[in-house]
């Protein structure tokens, strides 16, 4: 099973290639967008899906909703190159 994408705030994104890699995930990829609070996750997530949470503000409400998923049973992590940080990130 394709994992599912989880879009946190798509219309806060300033980054071009977070903004790139966020529309091919519209056009290839299952997806989902959370706008709004992020602590709350939808219930007809099945659980055996693989969830990758990207989006804006990558410390903050990415990885909030990330932890949501998780706290639930769900197998998920934070998708980097669909994810800008408010604080630039260093390279690793």
């Amino acid at each position: 099973m394709n994992p599912l994408f989880v879009i946190v705030h798509e219309v806060c994104v300033n980054s071009y290639c977070v903004t790139k890699e966020i529309e091919r995930i519209k056009r290839e990829e299952d997806f989902i967008t959370i706008t709004g609070h992020t602590g709350s996750i939808p219930d007809n997530v099945p659980k055996q899906r693989e969830v990758k949470v990207c989006g804006a503000y990558g410390e903050i409400c990415v990885w909030a909703v990330c932890d949501a998923f998780k706290r639930r049973g769900y197998n998920t992590e934070i998708f980097s190159p669909a994810t800008e940080y408010v604080e630039e990130k260093p390279i690793e």
